[in-house]
């Protein structure tokens, strides 16, 4: 398959796991999604490796820790193994390790930034 190839086959990757929803599902595999797409697993990582300048799994976890994000947003009483588990991670640990990872800090620092903003915002509407 040529570079040219790739392109769609990325596109097309993007769409299914972002509106189907497919990065919360726990132990989401390269393999699954080839599957999907019915196309070669090595072709779905090129293009995904090309075009994205990423990996499948790191590609897949910035999803997850998106959701995750906008979750501790809208819902920061939740905890945060429920929000992990929501999200696709097969536990809290390796939310905990992946979020820090991406965003260089805590889903707890996070929430706490997110309440503390809420808390400032609130008091200039008085």
């Amino acid at each position: 398959m040529t570079d040219s190839h790739l392109q769609p086959i990325a596109e097309a990757f993007a769409l299914l796991v972002s509106e189907q929803e497919l990065f919360r599902i726990p132990g989401l595999t390269l393999d699954h999604v080839a599957d999907r797409m019915e196309i070669k697993r090595a072709y779905l990582s090129r293009a995904v490796n090309q075009c994205f300048g990423k990996s499948f799994t790191r590609y897949i976890n910035e999803l997850r820790i998106r959701e995750a994000m906008k979750t501790l947003q809208t819902n920061p009483d939740l905890r945060i193994a429920d929000i992990a588990r929501a999200a696709g991670f097969n536990d809290r640990k390796n939310c905990l390790r992946v979020f820090t990872q991406l965003t260089g800090r805590s889903p707890g620092s996070y929430r706490e930034r997110i309440i503390k903003e809420e808390f400032k915002n609130n008091l200039l509407t008085f």
